[in-house]
């Protein structure tokens, strides 16, 4: 069964014409079992008119500076649901986050960021990306600067990033490490919107790859979505008891992005 759906995921991927995606087909077969090592996503959620661009209504300038979301709170609770989703339509395992909580070696690899002031947030934004976040007790190494569909890449080059990821690999015994950077994470208005008041919904532009034992590129992926889920928002401020909603199921949604464009069914 396995072998069938790797089959169909190969002459979707022929068929397909999207610059978003690359992908070796001989290594994918040989995939067997894959973690999500780094999962990062806005240090803060903030509304954006659209996920690829750092635009935002005028208006919505004091609720993103005094009611933007956690993107910490985010990461812990969208990554289960990114892993569940994905280990549900692809034919490789991945592993959950309890499996990868529980494996003292891959835990002992994480080190804490370090505290970075105004200006050092400010020259985080404008050289790399703008602040990460991933979920709690998870290495992140950044974002990029923009995204980018045909190009983007989900490895920042920082010191120790790829170091870090083949040690995972090591220490967790996977084929794979799953690499998924989203820097679009923000709210959006999805539904009756006026004045900053209606149904807000989470959109993300994620730039991704797969890579193998030996840092080789098994699928390169890269897509931008708008969410689905809604939530309570009013003056550009999404409810906060509805939040973490939204937040799980960003992580379901990136999922089933990542499997769509992977099929190319867009």
């Amino acid at each position: 069964m396995k072998n069938t759906l790797i089959g169909l995921l190969m002459l979707a991927f022929l068929s397909a014409c999207s610059s978003g995606v690359k992908i070796n087909e001989s290594e994918l077969k040989k995939v067997k079992k894959v973690a999500v090592v780094v999962f990062t996503l806005k240090k803060s959620i903030e509304y954006r008119d659209e996920p690829t661009k750092d635009d935002s209504d005028f208006l919505a300038l004091t609720a993103n500076t005094t009611a933007a979301g956690s993107g910490e709170n985010a990461a812990t609770l969208a990554l289960p649901q990114f892993i569940r989703e994905l280990d549900r339509q692809m034919p490789f395992k991945v592993l959950t986050v309890e499996e990868m909580r529980a494996n003292k070696k891959f835990m002992a690899l994480y080190t804490p960021p370090k505290e970075v002031g105004l200006m050092g947030a400010l020259g985080s934004f404008f050289v790399g990306g703008p602040p990460a976040e991933s979920a709690r007790g998870f290495m992140n190494f950044g974002l990029p600067s923009s995204y980018d569909e045909d190009d983007g890449e989900a490895i920042m080059g920082e010191k120790g990033e790829m170091k870090y990821i083949k040690a995972a690999m090591e220490a967790l015994k996977v084929d794979a490490a799953l690499i998924i950077v989203d820097r679009g994470t923000s709210f959006q208005c999805n539904l009756l919107c006026l004045n900053g008041g209606g149904q807000a919904s989470m959109g993300g532009a994620f730039h991704s790859v797969l890579l193998g034992r030996n840092g080789q590129e098994i699928v390169k992926l890269n897509t931008w979505f708008e969410g689905e889920a809604n939530a309570l928002m009013g003056a550009y401020i999404v409810e906060p008891l509805e939040r973490d909603y939204l937040y799980k199921e960003h992580g379901k949604k990136m999922a089933k992005e990542w499997v769509t464009v992977l099929r190319h069914k867009d």
